[in-house]
């Protein structure tokens, strides 16, 4: 796959609906039955597509790709600079890939760590393959060349930004929760050094552990001019992430 093959692609996936009324659901396909879904990760293996692992408590997150499979199940390489230990690893955890073939969600179940960096699960029952942009998240945001930070009032920048999309972010906190339904105003997200207003994001969930907390929001209000530069940005940073890891 070359870049430009992945920009296209990218560029397909966030193009708007031409429904009037699209349904929710409407352009997300069940992927179900093993030979269907051997066949779809085994092309995720032949491109070297990036994963995001989170379990449900949002404890474990990291970037994998594909290693490897076999009649047992799959191999997860961690990326470099992700390090995994055998007590964070949990049985189960939650997959995202951005392919061209579009937004893959799907579940694994009998994580563990084999050896340093590498996991091994069992192949996964059903994929949900989701065309619309509104779930393209950009995971591994911390790079040199596609760098995004995000700005608190009061608070300053956060230790860490999980994942970035056109619709909202996750982030990590230092401190107490925030409750649900939480408005908050006037933050700021910077983009290789290009600075956007968020005038109000919700929350929409938050998990304490310890002295930090981990929270997802949605971006409620954004700027027209600054929601199409937020597109962009992530469309170009998902690109590069894929064509780098992909080699092509």
């Amino acid at each position: 796959m070359n870049s430009s093959a992945v920009w296209e692609a990218l560029c397909r996936l966030w193009q708007p609906s031409t429904e009037k009324n699209p349904s929710k659901t409407s352009d997300d396909t069940r992927i179900a039955g093993e030979a269907a879904v051997r066949r779809v990760l085994e092309r995720l293996l032949r491109d070297g597509v990036l994963l995001n692992l989170q379990s449900d408590d949002a404890v474990f997150d990291h970037v994998v790709r594909l290693a490897s499979g076999s009649p047992e199940g799959i191999s997860l390489q961690a990326l470099p600079g992700e390090e995994i230990s055998p007590a964070s690893v949990p049985l189960a955890a939650n997959a995202t890939a951005c392919t061209e073939l579009g937004v893959l969600l799907f579940s694994l179940n009998g994580l563990s760590l084999e050896m340093e960096g590498l996991l091994h699960a069992a192949w996964p029952k059903q994929i949900i393959h989701v065309q619309s942009r509104r779930h393209f998240r950009v995971t591994g945001l911390n790079g040199q060349r596609f760098h995004a930070d995000l700005l608190l009032p009061e608070q300053g920048r956060v230790p860490r930004l999980r994942n970035l999309s056109e619709e909202g972010v996750a982030f990590d906190k230092a401190g107490p929760g925030v409750p649900y339904g939480t408005l908050i105003h006037n933050a700021k997200l910077e983009l290789d050094g290009v600075e956007l207003d968020v005038p109000v994001m919700q929350v929409m969930y938050c998990r304490e552990f310890g002295d930090y907390c981990a929270i997802g929001a949605h971006f409620e209000v954004v700027v027209a001019d600054e929601a199409r530069l937020l597109r962009r940005w992530i469309a170009a940073a998902q690109a590069a992430m894929l064509t780098a890891h992909t080699g092509k």
